[in-house]
């Protein structure tokens, strides 16, 4: 990419968006003013409110029986009256507050909860304090008719004291709401711009000007991203230090300002990227502004929604953080309470990484033939008549869409299926049935509707091209071998939780070592390498050969949302893409990663090798070089019987 070319482009755009009035009132002017005064008018308000309940008065109605009970004491806002008629018509009517009665030595508050104003709900409020304090009245009376020291009812006091530093005090409170409002801010910024900047080149006939320029459309698309981002992240700086000015002159959480300023800013970052991305990517896709605006409007809303449900709750899933753009604010969320760990990196980098995968794919949208037509991005109608006659792999838009419809697929029906349909099992049973479910429902059935759907070339999974040999029994040794230096560095780094490794334990332990080989060795080898070395790889081959095995091995890491596992997964899965690529088939690689996997059920199940390969202690420095050598031991068995695997050549149609 060619970096003046880049900033060209940003130049113009940035010109054309600042000279946009429009802009300059959303995103600086606007929260200069609001964010201020709304802050200001909701504390007078709050005050003024607080003030008005504590002036008030409420009438409270009591059976005649009981009006000699409450004569003893007296409050300053209870107006207590006998009452002998229809209660509930009285509070209907809001002729009074509240109406008590007593049976069976239990004093019963009558309120109206459907009142618009909450006073009736307030007056039993304090009808309960009233007659706690009567009751301490009376037991006080007692005390002294029989000439017993009141002592006995003043218990020693108790004192709560928060031990942590007021900087992690202030963390907790502002990651209460402020990765939400961070998250939306983000979305309605962008959404305008990316419009604007896409979809309204095309409107103004001048896409195509730009496309006739010496000027790469991955240049286009990137210069107008940096402008969208950079004003976007701006934006969301103001906006941030007037919310937390206003905040802090409240009397609110103050400790460490800048701290949690800076990390709010950098947090928000991986969220512009992700949805600068998408957003730019659906318009790009679109063929007008009104197009665009209905699906930004419902993906927005989409988000929006996610968002509320998956950051508003104090006990977030682990599997949110690898929801694109979502998993950033969860990560924001721990960064401010301290509690941030690699899987909050990792999340970032996952969601960054789909986010310049988006502005990728927005590249080739905005070159495409029916932009350079002045038609706009995609023509579905006609896209969906041609390019469906098994000729062609997935482009690199349908791979990402695919594999985030897929992934998320697999979570839904991973979750599902161990709280709902598998909940009467062992956590170990249910989480093996769960996964099975999974790999059947979203790994193996949606490749194939996919690939029918879409009428892609499937020629990678043709069994003909694969021929069996008892060298690749020895090549998948070697391949477990080769695997054990990375999964030691990844443990040593970032080692397993240990609900991690309790849930393993039960797994390895609930489950036959049959069912266990056939979920954990056979169907993963299946259906991973269809979606990974098969879909996905096959689908990013337009980057060339090296950026697809690259590609597709991140993903794969990421997919098993494991970071001590991280290292390990991504050298294996580039094994696999090389495998795939020689032999022009994925099940040498299937063979391979069943071996792999069912090796390591067969040593976790029989517990072999537990002092040195295993367990805890293994992961210290006295074993570093026993890894060590066993990698090397594997890389040279891979090395040796590499030459044996075939090569394959397409042949050349004359």
């Amino acid at each position: 990419m060619r970096w003046n070319r880049v900033r060209a482009i940003f130049l113009k755009d940035g010109t054309e968006l600042i000279r946009d009035i429009r802009t300059i009132i959303a995103m600086v002017v606007f929260p200069v003013i609001f964010i201020p005064l709304f802050l200001v008018v909701a504390g007078i308000q709050e005050t003024q409110t607080v003030t008005k309940r504590a002036e008030e008065n409420y009438l409270i109605l009591v059976e005649e029986s009981l009006i000699s009970e409450f004569s003893e004491t007296k409050s300053e806002n209870l107006s207590i009256e006998p009452f002998g008629k229809d209660f509930r018509e009285a509070l209907t009517k809001q002729e009074a507050d509240a109406y008590i009665e007593f049976s069976e030595n239990e004093f019963f508050i009558h309120f109206d909860g459907g009142r618009s104003d909450g006073k009736s709900q307030r007056a039993a409020e304090a009808l309960v304090q009233h007659l706690r304090l009567l009751k301490l009245e009376k037991a006080k009376k007692t005390l002294e008719e029989n000439q017993i020291s009141e002592e006995i009812l003043n218990p020693p006091s108790v004192t709560a004291i928060n031990i942590a530093p007021k900087e992690k005090v202030s963390g907790i409170e502002l990651a209460q709401f402020l990765p939400i409002v961070v998250l939306l801010m983000v979305m309605n910024l962008l959404a305008h711009p990316s419009i604007d900047s896409m979809t309204g080149e095309k409107e103004r006939g001048t896409a195509e000007s730009l496309l006739a320029l010496p000027i790469k459309a991955k240049e286009i698309v990137f210069g107008k991203f940096l402008v969208i981002g950079l004003l976007t992240l701006f934006a969301i700086a103001l906006n941030i230090a007037l919310l937390m000015i206003s905040i802090h002159f409240m009397g609110g959480a103050s400790a460490n300002f800048f701290s949690h300023f800076l990390i709010t800013v950098l947090g928000s970052i991986p969220m512009i990227v992700f949805f600068s991305g998408a957003l730019i990517f659906i318009a790009s896709s679109s063929r007008s502004t009104k197009e665009a605006s209905s699906y930004l409007h419902t993906f927005i809303l989409v988000f929006m929604i996610f968002a509320f449900v998956s950051l508003t709750g104090d006990d977030i899933s682990n599997w949110v953080n690898w929801v694109p753009g979502i998993g950033a604010g969860v990560s924001l969320k721990s960064w401010l309470t301290s509690s941030g760990d690699m899987a909050s990196w990792i999340s970032v980098l996952w969601t960054t990484g789909i986010g310049i995968g988006l502005l990728n794919a927005s590249a080739y949208q905005f070159k495409s033939e029916n932009t350079i037509l002045g038609m706009g991005g995609i023509n579905w109608k006609q896209w969906w008549k041609t390019g469906r006659d098994g000729t062609r792999y997935a482009s690199i838009p349908e791979t990402m869409m695919s594999f985030v419809f897929i992934f998320i697929i697999f979570l839904l029906l991973s979750y599902f299926g161990e709280y709902n349909f598998f909940k009467d099992m062992s956590q170990g049973q249910s989480i093996l049935m769960s996964t099975f479910l999974a790999q059947i429902g979203a790994m193996l059935i949606l490749p194939h509707f996919i690939n029918k759907t879409l009428g892609l070339k499937r020629d990678y999974i043709f069994p003909k091209r694969f021929k069996f040999g008892f060298y690749l029994l020895l090549f998948g040794v070697g391949a477990w071998l080769l695997g054990l230096p990375f999964g030691y560095i990844g443990e040593s780094i970032w080692p397993s939780p240990p609900e991690f490794e309790e849930i393993f334990t039960k797994l390895i332990d609930e489950n036959s070592i049959t069912f266990l080989i056939f979920v954990v060795g056979v169907m993963p080898g299946i259906t991973e390498e269809l979606v990974f070395r098969g879909f996905i790889l096959h689908g990013f081959k337009k980057l060339g050969t090296k950026k697809a095995i690259f590609f597709s091995s991140l993903l794969f890491a990421l997919m098993h949302m494991h970071p001590a596992r991280f290292v390990f997964t991504f050298v294996l899965g580039i094994l696999f893409a090389m495998l795939t690529i020689r032999t022009g088939t994925i099940w040498y690689a299937v063979m391979i990663h069943f071996l792999v996997n069912t090796i390591s059920v067969i040593i976790a199940k029989n517990n072999l090798f537990s002092d040195s390969l295993i367990s805890e202690t293994s992961y210290s420095d006295s074993s570093a070089w026993t890894f060590l050598i066993l990698g090397v031991v594997g890389f040279a068995i891979l090395k040796a019987l590499w030459k044996k695997i075939p090569i394959f050549k397409e042949e050349v149609k004359s």
